[in-house]
């Protein structure tokens, strides 16, 4: 085992990586066509997205290839985020790609397979390499880690379908099985449902979110001996509006952005992500590979003792479980303070954005229990049914005096034709006025004691254990 670096000296090491000039920057792409996908995988950050839907255009896509074509490089991915098969025009992208010489000779695609349909097979055998189906668990695992939008037998008939004629007419096209070591997975199941089928097999490691840190991309390199992260490689990242970012986990906010392929040139491109990746970007100091790469390498590309991960302290919070918190916190307190009410002893549950994925644990919660629960900014990425059978089991458990505040937002326009299709559940886009959320809120069971005004944190109905609602934000 070679020495191993400090913490401080660990992180020097990665920050200071670009320092040298003749690195050139970047010395590959990786271009993400769509970032819509049609599922809501509980391992994926897919809804806590924020950024807008895009869908590059073709006439946008030939301005990208002809100047990176120009800059020397290739495009070495056709997908970074989001479902590549919805794209409708993924194909003759590619092959406008493959006409300009600005692919590499091997390039693959990952799927979730919803969208692999018989007219779509020779498109895929003819302009790609291979293709991962994406299968974590079968059955209704499947389609609750899927977020339920996935259904498992449909699923598994594309796939199988499409091996089939695989096997037909391009028998040494490569199928692999994709199944990533995510909570809930089950590799044995998935290699029992393909058992007897030839296909290879895909891994990757989980990301793991924790308030604001960022745990697994160290992973990956231990997984898969000499990866290094996108920035560290020199993959650039563009989205499909053009934006240019440096890490393929900064898929919310895009917080990584230092420059556009539309508006910037190469030198200017290259001196922005030097730059911020020096200083660095917030979304690296969140992130163990920024931090404990080197101690990892030192230490016989392992984990161990020898990672230090005291930096995580900054962005923790003092809680240790996920979802179920006690007073300590500026939302509660500030809750407490305007309720008038003593948080001494009070058993507290907080429903906000990141329990979106694990909504089935809602019916777990023991019966007569929170003396507060808090739905915060949740309810406008839920239609009407997913909401009802949400209220009915977190009313259930408050206490006999327990009070539910729930925020939700409300159009400004009385005529407001209410809309909750899957896209705008996405955006949290919900909207929904007043008398539409009074009548659910009491139709499982709560009473409103009292409707909040706006204000700048947050707005909504205080409700009781019919029981009780908090309301609203108005939306500009």
């Amino acid at each position: 085992m070679n020495k191993i670096p400090t913490l401080k000296e660990s992180a020097e090491m990665m920050r200071h990586y670009w320092d040298d000039s003749s690195k050139r920057y970047p010395n590959r792409i990786y271009l993400e066509t769509s970032n819509f996908c049609n599922a809501m995988c509980t391992y994926c950050l897919y809804d806590k997205m924020e950024r807008p839907v895009h869908v590059m255009t073709l006439e946008e896509f030939k301005f990208i290839v002809n100047k990176v074509k120009k800059r020397g490089i290739k495009i070495e991915a056709m997908f970074c985020f989001g479902e590549p098969l919805a794209d409708k025009g993924i194909f003759n992208k590619i092959r406008y790609g493959r006409s300009a010489g600005i692919f590499p000779s091997f390039l693959h695609l990952n799927t979730n397979v919803f969208y692999l349909t018989p007219d779509k097979y020779k498109d895929i055998l003819e302009t790609t390499n291979n293709i991962t189906l994406s299968f974590v668990n079968t059955g209704e695992e499947f389609e609750r880690l899927s977020g339920y939008k996935l259904k498992w037998k449909d699923c598994y008939q594309k796939a199988i379908d499409f091996i089939k004629y695989r096997d037909k007419h391009k028998p040494n096209f490569l199928i692999k099985i994709g199944c990533n070591v995510v909570k809930g997975h089950d590799t044995k199941k998935v290699e029992e449902a393909f058992k007897g089928y030839r296909v290879g097999w895909a891994v990757d490691a989980e990301l793991r979110w924790s308030d604001k840190v960022l745990t697994g991309p160290l992973d990956r390199p231990i997984m898969h001996k000499g990866w290094r992260c996108d920035a560290h490689f020199g993959a650039m990242q563009v989205k499909p509006n053009g934006d240019l970012n440096f890490c393929a986990y900064d898929v919310t906010k895009c917080e990584s952005k230092f420059a556009n392929i539309f508006k910037d040139d190469w030198d200017t491109i290259e001196k922005n992500f030097k730059k911020f990746w020096k200083r660095p970007m917030s979304v690296c100091l969140r992130c163990d590979y920024w931090w404990n790469y080197y101690q990892m390498i030192a230490g016989g590309v392992k984990r161990g003792s020898h990672i230090d991960d005291s930096w995580q302290k900054d962005y923790l919070t003092e809680w240790n479980k996920f979802w179920e918190k006690t007073p300590g916190s500026p939302l509660t307190e500030d809750m407490f303070r305007y309720l008038e009410v003593d948080p001494k002893d009070k058993k507290i549950l907080i429903i906000d954005p990141n329990m979106l994925n694990k909504l089935d644990t809602v019916k777990q919660l023991p019966e007569d229990t929170y003396d507060l629960i808090v739905s915060h900014s949740i309810a406008k990425h839920l239609n009407d049914l997913e909401l009802i059978n949400q209220l009915k089991f977190v009313i259930r458990s408050l206490k006999p005096d327990g009070i539910l505040v729930i925020q939700f937002d409300v159009p400004k326009d009385d005529n407001y034709l209410f809309v909750e299709d899957l896209e705008t559940q996405r955006q949290g886009k919900v909207l929904r006025p007043f008398y539409h959320m009074k009548y659910i809120l009491e139709m499982m069971g709560g009473k409103i004691v009292h409707r909040c005004k706006r204000t700048d944190k947050w707005g909504g109905y205080h409700i009781k254990r019919v029981r009780k609602v908090y309301s609203q934000k108005e939306v500009k």
